[in-house]
């Protein structure tokens, strides 16, 4: 990985990959955010990994970046969170469940059996 970040860097900042010693800071390279942002888009791209700009602003240098997206590649999955609504989950309820939860919060008599 850090030779294939080496290589997008270079092609970034027109440097020989040779000139790149990827534990040197960023600005000894010639890198500012707008590198950055591209470096990033380049990653998502070729490696199809997605990196937040705070995990590229949190590295200053190729090493670190790239223990940062082994780190993230090794990371248990993000569990989402349930969709919300109007302050409630989104849930598929029946139009028989909706009523019945109805009856339960607001105290009214059931309506269940009527024809």
């Amino acid at each position: 990985m850090t030779q294939q970040l080496t290589r997008l860097l270079a092609e970034l900042t027109q440097l020989e990959v040779s000139e790149i010693d990827p534990s040197r800071p960023w600005a000894a390279l010639g890198v500012n955010s707008l590198t950055l942002v591209r470096l990033r888009d380049g990653i998502e791209r070729d490696l199809s990994v997605r990196v937040a700009m705070s995990v590229m602003g949190s590295c200053h240098t190729v090493n670190e970046l790239v223990e940062q997206l082994r780190s993230a590649s090794t990371a248990p999955p993000v569990r989402e969170a349930p969709r919300v609504t109007n302050g409630h989950a989104n849930e598929k309820l029946s139009d028989g469940s909706l009523e019945e939860m109805f009856v339960r919060l607001s105290g009214a008599p059931s309506r269940k059996g009527e024809a």
